[in-house]
């Protein structure tokens, strides 16, 4: 879509910049080649009589017959049973009309300051704002309203009582604001030595979630309540507080007037990234939703105390849950709880990789380089999310590491340039 930007350098040292753009995303986030085609099309399976050796048949016969998979789906009610009878299919469909195009309103704002040493200092601000944005997957809309939901037969009560369940593929109801304040500062490589750091304090809001979420946990309670739309809106799977983000490399200005001397002394050089960040949002959820709210796919918990950090979970990971998990209990049936979608952080990480080199000069066009290198040369271990399901046996516990975190990994290096 349209954007607009521009540049301001009001004095020698110092310079403003700003724009804002419109960006349009694909109506669908998904591929889906064979789904919502009950009634209109038909699949099956053709196997080969001895495990391969035979071809299950052969293009120049034409294509197998197919034998539907329930003469229901013939009939005009395609599936469909009388209100009061047990259902027999779930059906899932796309928007048939009205359908928009999800977008993004993008915004950023940044002042820049030269300061001596090859160095600039930057303070920014960007901000993105997505509306009617995909949602992943399918959400049902068969759901029982909260106020006939009762003892008895719910499925009775449903919308579409002729289905077990009714679901729209990828519908456009998402909506998203991000706001971040980013604080750099970048050293342009001179007299040996080349930094940038890199800190970013921001907030991330949505109410469905995103496609690949960091902590991959918000969104498995994005939908709750399919009549109290507000309930979903919280803290994104992505939100990330605090990130700060830095890396050096630094030759070492080591000189001898003595050929040998200076082969032992000279030519060294290190490299450094490190990251820290808080972590990802986390809800709590019933493990049995179905046994409070029989036609909902998720169920958020109710909250006796307030939220309370564990302290004693780092003395032993394994066993100690991540936070109190007593404050927290199944609510009254037929109803959904009074958590939010997200209610703590989970656990920060920091990411440190090191290298060091050393360059002999053997010959004009001949050198030999030694290398160095740790990753995750800290040993820190990175958690992933606690469990999140109160009912469950682990509640509340870590039993994993979050992805991408490995151990200490060293390597040896010898290159022989020429």
């Amino acid at each position: 879509g349209p954007r607009i930007g521009f540049a301001y350098r009001a004095t020698d040292k110092w310079v403003i910049r700003g724009g804002s753009g419109l960006l349009y995303v694909g109506q669908y986030d998904q591929a889906t080649p064979i789904v919502a085609n009950i009634g209109f099309g038909l699949r099956g399976d053709v196997v080969s009589p001895d495990g391969g050796r035979t071809a299950a048949f052969l293009l120049r016969d034409g294509l197998p017959a197919l034998v539907p998979p329930s003469n229901d789906l013939l009939v005009p009610g395609f599936g469909a049973v009388r209100p009061g009878q047990n259902p027999t299919l779930a059906v899932e469909f796309f928007e048939p009309r009205g359908r928009t195009v999800p977008y993004l309103l993008n915004f950023n704002f940044n002042i820049q300051r030269q300061l001596p040493g090859n160095t600039v200092v930057e303070l920014g601000y960007l901000s993105t704002l997505g509306h009617k944005l995909t949602a992943p997957g399918s959400r049902s809309i068969n759901q029982v309203d909260p106020s006939r939901i009762g003892p008895g037969n719910a499925q009775a009560l449903r919308p579409f009582p002729q289905f077990s369940d009714v679901r729209v593929i990828a519908p456009t109801i998402g909506n998203s604001n991000y706001h971040g304040l980013n604080l750099r500062i970048d050293k342009r490589f001179s007299r040996g030595l080349q930094f940038n750091a890199n800190y970013t304090w921001s907030k991330a809001i949505d109410d469905v979630e995103s496609r690949d979420e960091i902590g991959g946990n918000a969104g498995d309670n994005a939908f709750a309540n399919q009549y109290d739309r507000r309930s979903d809106r919280g803290l994104s799977g992505n939100h990330i507080g605090h990130r700060f983000i830095g890396s050096a490399t630094w030759n070492l200005p080591l000189h001898s007037s003595q050929r040998l001397i200076q082969h032992i002394i000279g030519g060294w050089s290190a490299s450094a990234i490190y990251e820290a960040r808080s972590g990802s949002p986390f809800g709590v959820i019933e493990n049995n939703a179905a046994a409070i709210y029989p036609t909902a796919a998720t169920v958020r918990s109710s909250a006796v105390a307030p939220y309370d950090r564990n302290t004693n979970w780092r003395s032993n990971v394994l066993t100690e849950p991540f936070f109190q998990t007593g404050s927290f209990v199944a609510p009254a049936q037929f109803t959904f709880g009074n958590l939010g979608r997200t209610v703590a952080i989970g656990p920060g990480a920091i990411i440190a990789d090191l290298a060091v080199l050393k360059s002999v000069q053997i010959h004009e066009q001949q050198r030999l380089q030694f290398r160095l290198e740790m990753l995750n040369f800290l040993n820190h271990a990175n958690f992933a999310l606690p469990n999140q399901s109160r009912g469950v046996a682990n509640f509340g516990r870590i039993s994993a590491l979050a992805n991408g975190n490995q151990a200490r990994i060293i390597q040896l290096g010898l290159h022989y340039k020429f």
